[in-house]
């Protein structure tokens, strides 16, 4: 009986014993898991801050590119407008020449018809000659 005792209790703290073995090898398991986990969490949190990054730096350069086109159109459409407002005094500045040399034939010619000689009595008009005109286009600009 006693032997019989002897061998249940060396069982049972056999038994025991592989109990602990196998709870301390769980739990190295489970920190193994654990530590892996974390690893694995701080590795995809990484690789999407490292994504986000390079999203937003995409995003930063597309933005810089729309502004940099934005800047160019405006300085086209301003070049435009600049070209077409002198184009447009240009444009007045020979209709002002043509209208005055038109008055100078007009009275050039009412001379001729009436026998004056166009020199003399009348008051000139404040007509510039086309070589005045290209001088005062010159000294404007």
């Amino acid at each position: 009986r006693i032997a019989a005792t002897e061998a249940r209790r060396r069982e049972a703290t056999l038994a025991a014993s592989k109990s602990r073995q196998a709870q301390a090898m769980a739990r190295r398991d489970a920190e193994s898991s654990r530590v892996d986990a974390r690893a694995a969490f701080q590795r995809a949190r990484r690789e999407a801050e490292a994504r986000r990054i390079q999203d937003l730096s995409g995003l930063l350069q597309a933005r810089q590119s729309v502004a940099d086109d934005e800047k160019k159109a405006e300085g086209a459409a301003f070049g435009m407008r600049l070209d077409a407002m002198t184009g447009a005094d240009e444009t007045a500045f020979a209709v002002e020449v043509a209208e005055g040399m038109a008055r100078v034939v007009k009275r050039a010619e009412t001379a001729l018809v009436d026998g004056d000689s166009g020199e003399g009595g009348e008051e000139e008009d404040d007509v510039e000659s086309p070589e005045e005109a290209d001088d005062s286009l010159s000294r404007e600009e």
